[in-house]
């Protein structure tokens, strides 16, 4: 019999006759593959917790696209320039995006229903997607907030991203100092690919002061120094046209030193390492930030197996190992090892 003693079982408790889900004969070992994610702490996507069945949660409205409070705000019409509530679904098809009315500098006001507290914005862009435009730098990224929808105050003022996107749906944070209200106007410019602005994917969220870090349900196998990776059994947003959840344009910029790790949105690899840990909560080295992290996202320890040494790349970041699944398929396997 195979228990977790980990978890305590109490008396009374039943214990039942069963089986492995595949054959394993004695000896062999059983190895732990992941773990799943009991609380995603500062990486909880308010907006979406609705649309994830957490009644009590936010819903968010649109107020306006780009200052105009009712475009195609009807029902005869699908048009996805009112379509602001596909932007917090999980929906991983790549075209399923809120368009912003205007290109180059823009915005969208949303209407939170009530004042919560945030101190964080997520979005992911169609034109910095990197299945299919990678290398991408945003422009114009701002965020204002509203308790009444016509006085607004500045939590981020507007500038430029110029990292370059390569990794998932190139989902990225921004991060502020707290503040409560109940409208949040986002600011937008466009791509280095393309002036409109298609919004693929959009959060806020609640950091706290807790860092960039993760409950796991059980994290006896995890250390600090160790590295980890994420797995999404629904995959990312946009897969269904990314051809890998990391693309390769960036290895030949950081082999020749002309780019680092920091000029990549996710820091180009799909590793993260534990710099401290308390009981089950591990914070990592740095904001999780190209993917994006879900309630049944996998956490699997990365540095076990196969470990390839190299005197190449800045950092000795290149990632090495095998790729599988197809892109019709509901649940794909992208595996990479660290490279030292």
């Amino acid at each position: 019999m195979l228990l977790d003693t980990t978890d305590s079982i109490s008396p009374g408790s039943s214990v039942y006759l069963s089986g492995t889900e595949v054959f394993h004969p004695s000896n062999q070992r059983v190895v732990k593959l992941g773990t799943h994610i009991k609380d995603l702490r500062g990486y909880k996507n308010l907006p979406s917790l609705y649309a994830s069945g957490i009644t009590g949660s936010i819903i968010p409205t649109q107020l306006s696209n780009d200052g105009d409070t009712d475009l195609y705000r009807n029902s005869s019409t699908t048009d996805n320039r009112a379509r602001m509530g596909s932007i917090f679904h999980h929906i991983t098809h790549y075209d399923y995006y809120y368009r912003v009315r205007n290109t180059g500098n823009a915005f969208f006001d949303l209407n939170l229903g009530e004042a919560t507290t945030f101190d964080a914005i997520g979005l992911a862009h169609y034109y910095s997607m990197p299945s299919h435009n990678n290398n991408a730098t945003w422009s114009n990224i701002g965020v204002e907030y509203s308790n009444d929808g016509a006085t607004w105050s500045t939590a981020k003022a507007k500038a430029d991203d110029t990292r370059l996107g390569q990794m998932a749906a190139d989902y990225r944070i921004y991060t502020f100092s707290e503040v409560t209200a109940k409208f949040v106007r986002i600011h937008v410019g466009g791509t280095s690919k393309n002036s409109r602005n298609y919004i693929l994917a959009a959060g806020l969220y609640h950091f706290n002061g807790r860092g960039s870090s993760i409950e796991l349900y059980n994290a006896a196998d995890l250390s600090v120094g160790d590295s980890i990776g994420f797995f999404h059994p629904q995959q990312n947003r946009g897969h269904g046209y990314n051809s890998g959840v990391l693309q390769t344009a960036y290895r030949s910029n950081i082999l020749n030193g002309s780019k680092t790790a920091s000029d990549y949105v996710g820091h180009n690899r799909l590793y993260y390492t534990i710099t401290a840990k308390s009981g089950n909560v591990i914070t990592l080295d740095r904001l999780i930030e190209g993917e994006e992290i879900y309630h049944d996202t996998l956490v699997y320890k990365f540095d076990r197996g196969i470990t390839v040494k190299s005197n190449a790349g800045t950092g000795h970041v290149i990632p090495f190992g095998l790729s599988m699944g197809n892109r019709n398929s509901l649940m794909g396997l992208n595996l990479y090892r660290k490279i030292e």
